[in-house]
């Protein structure tokens, strides 16, 4: 996997945009971050829910749970992200990450472009 074929993946999924940062290249959909290539472009994390990375884990150890965003994430329920060495991952798998954390974003409340706050 290069950080090339991962942008050509994730874009792949509604709603994702990419931005450029200046620690890397984030994924997100309507804001929240999906995923996450640092500089170095040797890795990548992925936003996804606490079983699915600690399932991923115990499938290869070359891949690091990440308590992301905050160490809060230690004693609470929000997702934690997943850091997997590029060179590691196929196509596939990268599907299934990117769908997971696409899912994870909550739903967006949506207000009429003509609302005018009651008036």
């Amino acid at each position: 996997m290069t950080p090339e074929r991962l942008r050509d993946l994730a874009l792949e999924l509604p709603d994702v945009v990419e931005e450029a940062h200046p620690y890397g290249t984030y994924y997100r959909v309507r804001g929240h971050l999906i995923a996450q290539v640092p500089g170095h472009r040797r890795t990548v994390s992925f936003f996804v829910s606490k079983d699915t990375a600690r399932t991923w884990k115990r499938t290869d150890p070359g891949w690091n749970l990440r308590f992301w965003p905050r160490p809060r994430s230690l004693v609470s329920s929000t997702p934690i992200g997943i850091n997997v060495p590029l060179r590691l991952l196929s196509d596939d798998e990268v599907r299934a990450l990117l769908g997971e954390a696409r899912q994870l974003v909550p739903p967006t409340w949506l207000v009429p472009p003509d609302y005018a706050g009651g008036a």
